[in-house]
């Protein structure tokens, strides 16, 4: 098993062990559900930070190249966003369905509140349909998680990189 998915799968279990433990004790529901993707970010960080690290100084003895540690991170974050949009995926569609409809309240009152449209209101309870959904969400997941990773990638990949 490459180093890339070693570590962006132990990186990806820690995830989405995390994110569940913060769904089921209904952390999004109280304040500290603001600071747990916190916890999520250091992870994916110390996940690139290790297999930058390791393929630098184990793999290639010590010379890595930005683009070489640039890939590392990216593979990393990869494998870490498609575990993370499976579990959105899987709890939009089974764990807790009724969340779509939640979220369509909240944004009927929003925009109650707003004195919008009938027009404004149909678009934007479209595009929560469409946010939350089981694809919307594993596209989110993989795509949010890949652009975190890709500024740490840049980020790890500029400062760890050496020449001969």
């Amino acid at each position: 098993m490459s180093r890339e998915l070693q570590y962006g799968f132990i990186a990806g279990l820690l995830t989405v062990g995390w994110i569940t433990v913060g769904y089921f004790m209904h952390w999004d529901d109280a304040e500290i559900g603001k600071y747990t993707p916190y916890l999520s970010l250091l992870i994916l960080l110390v996940a690139i930070y290790i297999s930058i690290l390791f393929k630098r100084d184990r793999d290639q003895a010590g010379i890595l190249s930005f683009k070489e540690a640039f890939i590392t991170g990216l593979s990393v974050s990869f494998i870490v966003g498609i575990m993370v949009g499976s579990l959105l995926m899987v709890y939009v569609k089974y764990v807790n369905p009724e969340y779509i409809e939640k979220m369509i309240v909240e944004i009927s009152d929003y925009y109650k509140k707003q004195n919008a449209t009938q027009q404004q209101l149909d678009k934007g309870i479209e595009g929560v349909r469409a946010m939350y959904s089981p694809f919307g969400q594993f596209t989110y997941g993989i795509g949010t998680t890949m652009l975190i990773g890709l500024l740490i990638s840049a980020l790890a990949g500029w400062i760890m990189q050496r020449k001969k």
